[in-house]
């Protein structure tokens, strides 16, 4: 097994969210990523076009007034699909300060919303928090639905997006974000013959989720995503230990010199949550990253000295999910080899192999007829 190999099977295996249906997914299989996430938004719009305002669209199938967004639209989200963004255009008409003659603060919309969701949830047994932009549904620890109000800007390009902190709108566009993404995942087929980007981005999503979402070295996905997209908006990204080992160098310097903007709107800052941190947790973070970046060298040195099966080793350090991955691997391997060798004990519904690796004893369990 190659490492653009082992990497592709990482995300079949571990990363890229399921789909299990033929065709177009109606949201009735429970065990389909895609079906759960169809199944959540048919449901809450359905509810909320009942109890808000929502701006007519003229042709709903090109530009609907509610509709999917954030990295389950761009197709950069990991398994599994939790905090789907879902973004509802409201009439701004309906939604004026009659005094003011303007539009209502983003507090009194964040509030009038979470009342709402507050109301659904309650018909359907689910908890409901208030983020900063937002207002979330939680269906589970590992899923929920991040609803977020907006109102078009008068010159119908963008969108007021209600900031609570502030009490402000913010000008975005997360369609323009989904344009951008695509673009470089074109590029990177178009120059390398591969659509690597998008797959790049998981794996950076999976090593922040592991090493970058806690206490003064948590980052967010998005700023993570956008930083990548500038790196490779060239589409040169000729396999994923290059691109990460890229990455993990070229990342430093954004840190060092914050200031990425969205591509929406060169206003907005998408890194400004970074520099408000310390400096010893900025200095924190960039150390991390030289770390990971120095180890990512080293692997793709044992690559090229041709000993592959090490160089697969040694990637499997730098990205934890990797390395989990691998250590399945192999025990489902020993797994295999006990079976064909018959050491194996049965019990009334159930097959047992007793395996061990390192100092840590492990029981695989499967039971009879079925594949697990």
């Amino acid at each position: 097994m190659t490492v653009e190999e082992a990497f592709d099977q990482l995300l079949v295996q571990r990363l890229n969210l399921t789909k299990l249906c033929k065709g177009e997914c109606k949201g009735d299989n429970e065990k389909c990523d895609i079906c759960k996430v169809s199944s959540a938004h048919k449901e809450l719009a359905e509810a909320l076009v009942k109890k808000l305002k929502i701006k007519s669209s003229d042709d709903e199938e090109k530009n609907p007034s509610t509709f999917l967004t954030g990295s389950y639209r761009r197709h950069t989200m990991n398994r599994p699909p939790k905090d789907i963004d879902f973004f509802i255009v409201l009439d701004s008409h309906s939604y004026k300060d009659e005094e003011l003659d303007e539009l209502i603060t983003p507090k009194k919309l964040l509030d009038k919303l979470e009342k709402v969701l507050r109301e659904i949830a309650e018909d359907l047994g689910l908890e409901v928090e208030r983020q900063e932009h937002s207002v979330t549904v939680i269906y589970d620890d590992e899923f929920s639905v991040d609803i977020i109000p907006a109102f078009e800007t008068d010159d119908g390009k963008d969108f007021q997006i209600a900031c609570d902190t502030e009490n402000t709108y913010m000008i975005s566009n997360p369609k323009k974000h989904v344009e951008l993404i695509d673009e470089v995942n074109e590029k990177s087929e178009k120059v390398t013959g591969k659509k690597r980007f998008k797959r790049l981005v998981r794996i950076i999503k999976s090593l922040k989720r592991d090493m970058f979402n806690d206490g003064d070295l948590k980052l967010r996905s998005f700023h993570l995503e956008l930083a990548a997209a500038d790196m490779f908006y060239d589409g040169k990204i000729y396999s994923y230990a290059l691109g990460l080992e890229q990455f993990l160098r070229k990342i430093q310097v954004y840190l060092k010199n914050p200031g990425l903007s969205d591509p929406a709107n060169k206003e907005n800052f998408v890194d400004d949550y970074f520099l408000a941190k310390s400096q010893e947790a900025r200095t924190k973070v960039i150390n991390k990253f030289r770390e990971l970046a120095d180890m990512a060298s080293g692997a793709l040195e044992v690559e090229k000295e041709g000993n592959t099966e090490a160089a697969v080793r040694a990637w499997g350090k730098v990205v934890p999910s990797m390395g989990d991955f691998l250590e399945e691997k192999k025990v489902a391997s020993e797994l295999g080899a006990k079976i064909n060798k018959g050491s194996v004990f049965a019990g009334s519904s159930s097959l047992g192999v007793n395996l061990s690796y390192g100092e840590r004893k492990v029981v695989q369990s499967a039971s009879w007829g079925e594949s697990k």
